[in-house]
């Protein structure tokens, strides 16, 4: 089962996409700011990321920038209400504006993880 981070520091926010995305079979970890899924991910590696845009200490786009540090094919989406103001993003990485339908991110997300050039990354990587 993928495991899935949800960071957003609106907690409804987090509630809802976790709803979803447990519908659709996957493991979610949810997080309120990019600290605490730093963490997370540390304490639990997750397979892929979902987060705002715009939280309290580091950003949704600087987040998944540390976490591809160590793992540069791990796939996440940036959910924004300014989506032009998330600037230049890598291969493994999407950005969605808000508002943005909960289904949609998870089949973005599933994209992501069946992506052939992704999967021979990690299969290169195995630490990931």
């Amino acid at each position: 089962m993928q495991h899935i981070l949800i960071v957003d520091d609106e907690p409804g926010i987090t509630c809802l996409f976790a709803r979803i995305f447990r519908l659709h079979g996957y493991r979610i970890t949810e997080a309120s700011c990019g600290a605490v899924a730093l963490e997370v991910n540390r304490l639990d590696p997750v397979d892929g990321v979902i987060t705002d845009f715009v939280m309290p200490g580091m950003n949704g786009l600087q987040l998944l920038n540390r976490l591809q540090e160590k793992r540069p094919a791990l796939p996440g989406i940036i959910v924004s209400s300014t989506p032009h103001d998330v600037g230049a993003i890598g291969p493994y990485l999407k950005v969605v504006g808000k508002p943005c339908n909960a289904d949609t991110l998870v089949r973005m997300m599933q994209t992501m993880f069946d992506d052939p050039a992704r999967l021979k990354e990690t299969e290169q990587h195995p630490g990931e």
